[in-house]
């Protein structure tokens, strides 16, 4: 393993509590407490991995490292500081309070997130429904695909606010793909044409052609595979983002 990396699941951060005899017995109304010095456990990039037992970060400083919340449930952070990235990804359940992001926060595949009175640098919604932020000044946001997320009393620049609005309502339907591919394919078959009757020395073109090909194929599989991944289909059964 990489010693720069490292990856705890739900069992090592048990462990940790016992080891430093921190208070809580992972169950809802006595979730295990993680405090500050769980800093020294930190590598540069962390991985967590918690769905069961119900933990409680608090007043925990994560300094120059890059965390990855993945696949968890019944987390609470509150007042913790992030420097650099953070993504929360496939995770439902997580309580934000008083916290500070100096770099992007994703929420990606995520559902049932709340983000309360925190200090947010880039704030990234992707694929990700039904969560709640509230009273947070957020110097950027985005929406990537992601329906029915409520914003309350935040400080947003109106830039921002009017892109998560129309964001949205984003549908990208098989008539999308339809026109997506429509145009591509056009434009490769019209520089095949030109290529073609520029006489023999068309070989010469065949890598363009070939990337001519690639590019929109890519396009293609992307916007297929968005289309028909199973949380942009279960997203838009939610309402469009609200802002209050």
């Amino acid at each position: 393993m990489n010693l720069r990396r490292k990856r705890y699941t739900e069992n090592d951060l048990k462990r940790i509590v016992i080891e430093n005899n921190w208070s809580g017995q992972g169950s809802e109304k006595n979730p295990y407490i993680i405090e500050s010095s769980f800093e020294s456990y930190l590598q540069s990039t962390t991985y967590i991995n918690s769905r069961y037992f119900h933990i409680h970060f608090k007043n925990c400083n994560f300094r120059n490292n890059t965390i990855f919340f993945e696949r968890c449930q019944n987390i609470i952070l509150e007042n913790c500081q992030f420097s650099k990235r953070v993504l929360i990804h496939d995770s439902i359940e997580i309580t934000l309070i008083s916290c500070s992001f100096s770099d992007k926060l994703t929420l990606m595949k995520c559902n049932n997130i709340k983000i309360e009175y925190s200090n947010i640098l880039s704030l990234e919604l992707d694929l990700s429904y039904n969560n709640y932020i509230k009273n947070c000044r957020i110097a950027k946001l985005y929406n990537y695909l992601s329906r029915g997320n409520t914003l309350k009393s935040n400080d947003i620049p109106s830039i921002y606010l009017k892109s998560f609005t129309k964001g949205s309502k984003e549908n990208r339907s098989k008539w999308h793909i339809i026109m997506y591919l429509s145009i591509y394919f056009s434009v490769m078959m019209f520089t095949y044409l030109m290529l073609l009757l520029a006489g023999d020395p068309v070989i010469e073109f065949f890598p363009l052609t070939m990337i001519i090909v690639a590019i929109p194929l890519t396009f293609l599989i992307i916007i297929v595979y968005v289309a028909q991944h199973p949380k942009f289909i279960e997203s838009k059964k939610y309402p469009p983002n609200r802002i209050e």
